[in-house]
Formats: structure tokens, sequence, C-alpha cells
């Protein structure tokens, strides 16, 4: 999906950071706002983007396990390397398929119809069998890209939804170890040389951080045990 001029012309118009605020109380802040949205019966959308190994997954699937919410992953719309044209390939971003995306996932997520997709398989090349997922009164989108300018035109409209948008960062040498042991050594080298750098340049292109409401950096897993009143363990 190509952006269209007006889209490009919004991103000089950033949204503003929250700074000079720690990492506790931004997730404190998160928290309490699903909290009073749930309490509230107010839907709410969060989407998570930054860096790989980072801790977008684990955040997501921590607040599943709290709040029963439905946590989409970006990394199942890939495009299939047949689809990978240099065209496509030289945006920024443009190895996602954004149109799938918005057809399979926000179309019935805001129309408030069951959710229905075949996540894409990039190692294997090939779609996974049908995943059915309710929406419910909190959802979450994860994953690099979840910010990409397409999409931001779409949370814009739900003007009925509370929106929150969080980029998540890492240091290069946390980041290098994280991606490292979760893939290998081999497929390492193919994150180092070509995704990691993929991704920087698509936080340059479209300001994701500048875009979002939270920024956060450094987390790592102590903190994403949430005791029952919402604090750290």
């Amino acid at each position: 999906m190509r952006i269209n001029q007006a889209c490009r012309d919004s991103l000089r118009k950033s949204r503003k950071i929250d700074v000079g605020i720690s990492m506790n109380n931004v997730l404190d802040n998160i928290l309490g706002r699903i909290e009073a949205a749930q309490k509230n019966n107010r839907r709410l959308l969060l989407v998570i983007d930054g860096k790989c190994g980072s801790g977008k997954t684990t955040l997501s699937e921590r607040l599943c396990e709290r709040y029963g919410c439905s946590v989409f992953h970006i990394d199942d719309f890939y495009l299939p390397i047949i689809m990978q044209t240099p065209e496509v390939m030289k945006e920024p971003g443009g190895n996602i398929n954004y149109d799938r995306f918005i057809a399979e996932i926000m179309a019935p997520l805001t129309a408030d119809s069951t959710v229905v997709y075949r996540p894409f398989l990039c190692m294997e090349q090939k779609y996974a069998p049908g995943v059915s997922l309710k929406r419910t009164g909190v959802n979450v989108i994860e994953g690099t890209y979840s910010c990409h300018p397409v999409l931001r035109e779409i949370y814009a409209k739900l003007t009925d939804w509370e929106v929150i948008t969080l980029f998540m960062d890492i240091d290069d040498r946390n980041q290098r170890d994280r991606v490292r042991g979760r893939v290998g050594e081999l497929r390492f080298k193919l994150f180092e040389d070509k995704w990691i750098p993929r991704e920087r340049d698509y936080f340059s292109a479209y300001s994701v951080r500048e875009y979002c409401d939270y920024s956060i950096s450094g987390m790592d897993d102590s903190i994403l045990f949430l005791r029952e009143d919402g604090n750290e363990a």
C-alpha cells in the first residue's frame, strides 16, 4: 500500500511524547487508563511499536493475561517473498501487508465483529490455519510497523475509542543479545544486516517515536510481572 501525499504531510505534525517520566510511571499510567476504560465500558486500543527485542510481545502477553484483551501481531502480516517487489520494499515499512491487516483485523474489529485471519509464517512462507478472536473491550496491536502512517489514519478515525500508542526502545547491545538469543547466530546475521536497519529507516522516515503518546526504554522481564494492584512485583 503506497502512502498518499496527504498522509505524508500529516507526518510532520508529530504528537507529543511524555518525557521525563519513568518507565514505572508510564506503565502505571497505561494500566490506569486500561482499568478506567474497562470500568466505564469504553473501548480501548493499545498500539505497541518499537525495536525488535524491546519487549513488545512480552508486554502484550502480560496485558492479555491480566485484562483478557485480544492481541493482534503485526508479524502475522509480513509480505510473502513473492510479493516483495523492489518498488514495495524501497518504502520504509514496505514489508508488511497493510491491506490484509486492515481488511482482516481493523475492519471487523471496528465493526464489532469477530476477527478471523490466517497468520503468515515467514520461515515457512505459508499461511497458518485460521485464528478467530472476538473483539474485547481492550485490544492490543503489537509489533514494529504497527504505527505506520496507513494505520495511523485508521486510528485517528476511532473517535469513540480510546487509543494509546507506546514506543518501546532498547539499547543496541541488549538488542543484539536478545535477538541473538531468540533466533540463533545464523539468523541473527540476517537481522543485523537487513531487518534492524529496515526498522531504523522506518522509525526515522515516519517519526514513530515522536508520534507515540509514550516512550519507554530498557524494559526487562522483572517489570512485566504485575501484581493485582497494578504495581511491579
